[in-house]
C-alpha cells in the first residue's frame, strides 16, 4: 500500500438519513474475487489470512448501527480494487445493506459530524466519519469510551487483527484517540440551516 493512499482497495458504503444521502470510505488490505460464502471476494487480514468481504463489511455496519436512530439507513457498499496507488480504482462488486439505525435517544443529529480517530500501527491517523449521526446532546470530546459497550465493540471491530480495515498508510488502526462531535457546516448549507 502506498502512504495515504486508497490503495490497494477500499469499501463505500452508501448510507441515508432523514435528511439526506451519504457515503463512508474505508480503507482495506488487499482483495481477491476468492469464491466465499458471501460471494464478494476476500479481503487480506492483518494475519494474512482471507477474510469473507461481505461479513467484513456486515459486521463493522453493524457496530456502526448503535450511533444513529432508525431514520438512518445503510443502503449498500462497493468494493474498489487500486493495487498501485497509480491505477485507477475499479469496482469489483457489491452488495445491499438494508441495516437501520438501532439508537432509541440520538439527541440532535441533523447535519452533525461524528468523527472518531485513531493511531494506526505506523503512527499516522485514521478515522471514522459519521454524518446525521447520533450526539445525545452532548457536543464535548470524548476520549474514554470505557463502559460504553457499544463504543467499545466498534473499536474492538476497526481495530481486530482478524480484519482488514487500515489506515491510509496500510497500517492497522489500533489506538483509540477520542470521538470529535460537531455539526458540520457543509450540511448545514445542503440541509438549507444557515
Amino acid at each position: 500500500m502506498t502512504v495515504f493512499s486508497l490503495a490497494p482497495a477500499f469499501v463505500v458504503v452508501e448510507y441515508h438519513s432523514a435528511f439526506g444521502p451519504h457515503q463512508a470510505t474505508y480503507p482495506t488490505l488487499g482483495w481477491d474475487d476468492a469464491i466465499v460464502a458471501g460471494g464478494h471476494g476476500v479481503f487480506k487480514d492483518h494475519l494474512g489470512v482471507d477474510r469473507d468481504s461481505d461479513d467484513m463489511i456486515k459486521d463493522l455496519v453493524n457496530k456502526l448501527k448503535a450511533f444513529f436512530s432508525a431514520d438512518v439507513l445503510f443502503d449498500n457498499y462497493i468494493i474498489y480494487n487500486q493495487p498501485d496507488a497509480d491505477d485507477i480504482p475499479q469496482p469489483v462488486t457489491g452488495n445491499s445493506l438494508a441495516i437501520a439505525g438501532t439508537n432509541v435517544a440520538p439527541g440532535w443529529e441533523k447535519a452533525t459530524q461524528n468523527t472518531w480517530s485513531f493511531r494506526t500501527e505506523f503512527f499516522n491517523l485514521s478515522k471514522l466519519v459519521l454524518l446525521d449521526s447520533a450526539t445525545a446532546d452532548n457536543f464535548d470530546r470524548i476520549t474514554n469510551i470505557t463502559g460504553i459497550t457499544a463504543a467499545e465493540d466498534l473499536v474492538t471491530e476497526w481495530t481486530s487483527t482478524a480484519n482488514g480495515w487500515a489506515g491510509r498508510d496500510g497500517g492497522r488502526p489500533t489506538t483509540f484517540i477520542q470521538i470529535a462531535v460537531t455539526l458540520n457546516e457543509k450540511l448545514r448549507r445542503g440541509y438549507r440551516m444557515n
